[in-house]
């Protein structure tokens, strides 16, 4: 669903469409490297309910945010952060699926390892990530 407003500019004539919504399926993060695929946000592959949620959850507020771009950088903490981006993710954390109503309520630490999964998605991509959760296999 992607609801757009449009609204004319008098003083030079042009037509800036803005959007209400953002559409945060198959997001691809762009940087000056190749494109890196992120996938839908739904991380099915996390068998953990509560680890799922809380990746569920910072997904959908990073994208609402736009800082995946943020995210691929190099960040020594997100927990003592002073970063406005840091700031304005944590708050949009509040309002995202799947804790509309509240927010996740995170501690410092679930908060740090939670961006810390959202920044390896942002530099590695959808199947690295998927990777750090697959079973191990023995060897008969």
């Amino acid at each position: 669903m992607n609801t757009e407003n449009t609204t004319e500019n008098t003083t030079d004539n042009t037509t800036e469409t803005t959007c209400d919504c953002i559409d945060v399926y198959n997001i691809i993060c762009q940087f000056d490297t190749p494109k890196i695929y992120i996938g839908e946000g739904d991380f099915e592959y996390i068998k953990d309910k509560h680890t799922r949620d809380l990746c569920i959850n910072a997904f959908h507020a990073i994208t609402l945010c736009e800082a995946w771009d943020f995210m691929a950088q190099d960040c020594e903490s997100y927990m003592f952060s002073d970063s406005p981006y840091i700031h304005k993710i944590t708050s949009k954390m509040e309002t995202c699926p799947p804790y509309e109503n509240g927010g996740p309520g995170h501690s410092g630490c679930s908060f740090g390892i939670t961006m810390r999964e959202m920044q390896y998605l942002a530099k590695y991509g959808l199947e690295a990530h998927k990777l750090k959760y697959r079973e191990p296999t023995v060897p008969l």
